[in-house]
Parts: structure tokens; C-alpha cells; sequence
């Protein structure tokens, strides 16, 4: 076996493109299957063990990973910002999967809240002095509200560690498998579908140039509130694609009436990263990712979260 990989042959990201569903039927996942709301959203912690067991770990869909706080923290925490409010149905805690520390697992609480400080916080969950089971998986079923911040705190003052956390929404992702179109595309490997399909190892890239745009069309209104864009997640690193660009919505598809949601500047977004949009009251059909500069358009998944 081989443990560790950062990059994957060519073989492999073929065979992983290809799994699941054919084209044709993705669509029958909507409605059935829920969102990680919290995958590479912004993480923040009271403490880190070190740069190894940073807060991100806890999001980043690896169970191999972990964020830990420091051994002498009093009031250990973990939290991240979902980016909009959502209406949420489970917060999923995934333990760490290689040493069995009983305290980790014991003695904890899981808040939501509209503030980033949790004034105003709800109390989902709470786990007493016996300790879940080693490697085991934690449900939080979430009381009715719309939450944007999710924070899992230690209650005993000892140190804390997850392997992962898990945000579920009652809304559902519901650009994938639907209908996308671009003004180009770099070539027929990079089709602008490849941006609502589920896989964040392909991606859509257009042309350089002025008035670069892709666009999707749900087929019908939703009541939409975020808009997450992954941008590429391979080995090439080119910030143009992550700055100057912004996210329309309309009910028409040449987007006359449209709203422009959000606006991205100069200043280039983070390396591998996804960024979150919160989308105007609609309800709307069609969401734009339109270049400002005259640069091109590349991203590996654009979700949509609504009902």
C-alpha cells in the first residue's frame, strides 16, 4: 500500500472521476443525499497542539487527520463559520482514529448560533463523563433554527481532539448533475458540466480573455442560500483564477434582472480553498460565476445549497 499521497497518477484521478453515477442519472441523487456544509469552511480553535493539528484538519474530509488543542488548555474548543445561515439537521463528530484517549470523548458540548463569539448560542447536544467509544462516530441531531456557526467545546477544562466534523443541512445541493453552460471552455476536458458533478478532481476552466462566464440552470426556482465555490484542487497554483470575479442570480437566462450576489477583488483567495457566497432572497434559477478581468475562469465544483 502506499500512505501519504498529496498527488495521485494519472490512473487514479481517471478511475475516481469516473466512479459513481453516470452523467445521465446524477440527478436522481438530489433530494437524497445531504451536504457537508462544513468541507474546508473557515475553522477556528481555542488552541493548537502545533501547525500539524491546526483547526482545518477537522474539516478537510480526511480521517487521517485531526485537530487537537494544546495539553493546558482550560476551555478547548473547535468551530467553524459555515459561511451563511442554514436551516441544520446533524452535526457529525468523527473521534480521533489512532490513540485511544478516553477524555477526548467524554465531557463536551455542541452550540449553534448567528454570532461568531455565541451570544445567543443553543445548546444541540451535550455528553456527559462517560467516554464514547474509541474510533466512533458522535450524531447531534440539531434543534429547529437557521445556524451559521457550529462550535464543539470541552466542558471538564482538559485538552480535546476530532478527527472530523461533519455539518448536515436540511437543504440540499442543487446544482449537481443540472444543466451548465460557459462562454468558452479550454478544451473538451475541462467541460463547464465538470463544475456540477459532484467531483472536486475535475474541474471547468475557460479561456483567457474578456467576458468569461459560466452559468448553470437549476430547471426550476429554488429558495437558495449559499453559493460554495472549490476552486482546483491539483498541484497548479495560479491565483489569477481565485481573484476578480462575481456571482449573479436571475430568473431569466440571459440574466437580465439579475442581483449581483458577491464580488471578489484583486486580492487572490487562498490556495485550494473554497469560498462561500451568501445569496440574496429569491427565489432564483440561474447563478452566474462571471470573470471581471480578462483573465480565465477555473473551478472545480460550484454548489448550490437551498429547497
Amino acid at each position: 500500500n502506499t500512505v501519504g499521497l498529496t498527488t495521485w497518477p494519472t490512473a487514479a484521478l481517471n478511475i475516481i472521476s469516473n466512479a459513481g453515477l453516470e452523467p445521465a442519472y446524477v440527478g436522481l441523487l438530489n433530494g437524497l443525499v445531504q451536504t457537508n456544509l462544513a468541507y474546508k469552511t473557515t475553522a477556528t480553535s481555542s488552541t493548537d497542539y502545533s501547525s500539524g493539528y491546526s483547526a482545518s484538519k477537522a474539516n478537510d474530509e480526511s480521517a487521517g487527520t485531526l485537530w487537537s488543542s494544546t495539553s493546558v488548555d482550560a476551555n478547548a474548543y473547535w468551530q467553524t463559520d459555515l459561511g451563511a445561515s442554514h436551516t441544520l439537521s446533524v452535526v457529525q463528530i468523527l473521534f480521533r482514529q489512532d490513540y485511544d484517549y478516553a477524555t477526548h470523548r467524554q465531557n463536551f458540548e455542541v452550540w449553534v448560533s448567528n454570532n461568531s463569539d455565541m451570544s445567543g448560542k443553543t445548546v444541540a447536544c451535550t455528553v456527559g463523563g462517560t467516554p464514547l467509544a474509541h474510533r466512533s462516530t458522535y450524531n447531534c441531531p440539531v434543534s429547529a433554527g437557521s445556524w451559521r456557526y457550529v462550535r464543539v467545546a470541552k466542558t471538564d477544562g482538559t485538552s480535546f481532539a476530532l478527527g472530523e466534523v461533519r455539518v448536515f443541512g436540511a437543504e440540499n445541493n442543487v446544482a449537481q448533475g443540472k444543466t451548465a453552460t460557459a462562454f468558452s471552455t479550454w478544451s473538451p476536458s475541462f467541460p463547464a458540466s465538470s463544475a456540477v458533478d459532484g467531483n472536486s478532481g475535475t474541474i471547468f476552466a475557460s479561456q483567457n480573455g474578456a467576458t468569461q462566464w459560466w452559468q448553470v440552470d437549476l430547471s426550476q426556482q429554488y429558495t437558495l442560500s449559499q453559493a460554495q465555490i472549490v476552486f482546483r484542487q491539483d498541484a497548479y497554483d495560479y491565483p489569477t483564477e481565485r481573484q476578480n470575479f462575481e456571482v449573479w442570480v436571475s430568473n431569466n437566462s440571459d440574466m437580465s434582472g439579475k442581483t449581483v450576489a458577491c464580488t471578489v477583488g484583486g486580492t487572490s483567495l487562498p490556495y485550494k480553498s473554497t469560498y462561500s457566497c451568501a445569496l440574496p432572497a429569491g427565489p432564483w434559477r440561474y447563478v452566474k460565476v462571471t470573470k471581471t478581468d480578462a483573465t480565465a475562469l477555473v473551478m472545480a465544483e460550484v454548489r448550490l445549497f437551498g429547497h
